[in-house]
C-alpha cells in the first residue's frame, strides 16, 4: 500500500482534536518537582525487554493529578519519547468518552513510524468496521502485529 493510499485510510479514523497535553494545564514551575523526578526515573529506568508497565498515579480530586500529567506528557514530547496522548475533558465532545481513544492514539503513532503506519492502514483496510468498532473490538483485534 502506498503512502498516498495509508493517508486516504487513516483519514477514516476518528480523532480527537484538542486531546493531547497542553502547556497551559501543566504544573507551576518548581512545583512537584520530587513526584515529577520520580515518574521521569521510572520512565527511563524501563527496558523494552520486560512486560509493559504502568505508573498510576492517585490521589484525591483537586490534588493536581491531571498537571502532573500534562507536564509529564510536555517533558516527554520535549524530550522525543512521546508517542501519543489522550486527556479526557467531561465538558467537550470527542474528549468525554473512550470512542475516540483508540484511533487518536493509532493516528499519532502512524505518523511516527512508516511500519506502524502501513500495518495500521492495511487492519483498517481488512476490516473497515474498526474505524468506528466499539473499543472493546478495536482494543482486541489481532489485525495489526505488534512486531514491525
Amino acid at each position: 500500500m502506498d503512502l498516498i493510499a495509508q493517508t486516504a485510510t487513516l483519514d477514516k479514523l476518528p480523532y480527537a482534536v484538542g486531546a493531547s497535553w497542553s502547556s497551559k494545564e501543566a504544573c507551576l514551575p518548581n512545583t512537584q518537582k520530587a513526584l515529577l523526578e520520580d515518574i521521569w526515573k521510572w520512565i527511563y529506568s524501563a527496558d523494552i525487554k520486560d512486560t509493559a508497565s504502568i505508573f498510576c498515579l492517585t490521589s484525591v480530586a483537586g490534588a493536581g493529578k491531571s498537571a502532573i500529567a500534562h507536564t509529564v506528557a510536555q517533558r516527554c514530547h520535549n524530550e522525543g519519547v512521546l508517542a501519543s496522548s489522550f486527556f479526557f475533558n467531561q465538558e467537550v465532545v470527542g474528549r468525554n468518552k473512550s470512542k475516540m481513544l483508540l484511533s487518536t492514539i493509532a493516528c499519532d503513532l502512524a505518523g511516527q513510524s512508516k511500519g506502524l503506519c502501513e500495518q495500521i492502514s492495511l487492519a483498517i483496510e481488512s476490516d473497515r468496521s474498526l474505524a468506528t468498532a466499539s473499543i472493546s473490538h478495536q482494543f482486541a483485534s489481532e489485525k495489526i502485529p505488534l512486531s514491525m
